[in-house]
């Protein structure tokens, strides 16, 4: 998301993940579960930590 450099498509991609991070805060996809439950790998949990840190920076 970084080197999107089309305001519009980095608008709608940040709207889109901040959607998806509700999601995830707000229902058993946690961050933790997604981890202790082993669906997603510390590659992929630090992938999503960073693209949450755009979201609110």
């Amino acid at each position: 998301m970084a080197n999107l450099k089309d305001y519009y498509v980095l608008k709608t991609e940040l709207k889109e993940l901040k959607e998806i991070y509700n999601d995830y805060n707000n229902d058993e996809l946690a961050l933790d579960t997604l981890l202790g439950g082993k669906n997603i790998s510390n590659t992929m949990a630090t992938s999503l930590m960073n693209d949450t840190a755009l979201i609110h920076g």
